[in-house]
C-alpha cells in the first residue's frame, strides 16, 4: 500500500482474503480504481491520467480487454514472492507512480498473472505530484519499447 493516504485498510484485507480462495494464486493483485463496483474520487484531470496509463499498459501487454481493463498505477497491491524476485532479475527501478505501471507491465510481458479488484479510492493532497506522473510517463514509453 503506498503512503499518499488514498488507500483503505479494508481494501488491503478483501485483497489478501480474495487471494486466499484463488486457485491457483495470482502473481499480483492490484486494487483498480477503473472496475464496476470501484469508487473513484479524484479530479477529473487525474482520472483521465491514470485511464491514459491504463491504456498504454493494456497496449504494452497485449492483454484482452475482456480479462479487465488493468489501473497500472495503483498503489494498493501485492506480490508473489516469484514475482516480487523477478521483478529484481528484470531489473525494476522505477520509483512512485512509474514503479506501479512498470512492475505490472512488465510481469505481464513476462507471463505472470495478474488480477484486479475493485476498490475505493478518495484522493489526498498528496496522492499525484506532477514529478511522478512525469515518471510514470517516461516508464510506458520505455515499457513500449520491450
Amino acid at each position: 500500500m503506498d503512503a499518499g493516504g488514498s488507500h483503505r485498510v479494508d481494501d488491503m484485507v478483501a485483497i489478501l482474503d480474495r487471494i486466499q480462495v484463488m486457485s491457483p494464486p495470482p502473481d499480483m493483485v492490484i486494487g483498480s480504481r477503473l472496475m464496476d463496483g470501484a469508487t473513484f474520487e479524484q479530479k477529473y484531470s487525474r482520472r483521465l491520467l491514470t485511464k491514459i496509463a491504463g491504456t498504454i499498459g493494456w497496449w504494452a501487454t497485449a492483454i484482452n480487454k475482456s480479462d479487465g481493463f488493468g489501473d497500472y498505477t495503483s498503489g494498493l497491491r501485492v506480490y508473489s514472492r516469484k514475482a516480487a524476485r523477478a521483478l529484481l532479475d528484470l531489473g525494476v527501478r522505477e520509483r512512485g507512480h512509474a514503479f506501479n505501471w512498470m512492475s505490472a507491465v512488465r510481469l505481464s510481458q513476462e507471463g505472470f498473472r495478474i488480477e484486479w479488484v475493485p476498490i475505493v479510492y478518495v484522493a489526498s493532497g498528496s496522492s499525484a505530484s506532477f514529478g511522478s506522473l512525469v515518471e510514470a510517463g517516461k516508464a510506458a514509453i520505455t515499457a513500449l519499447l520491450y
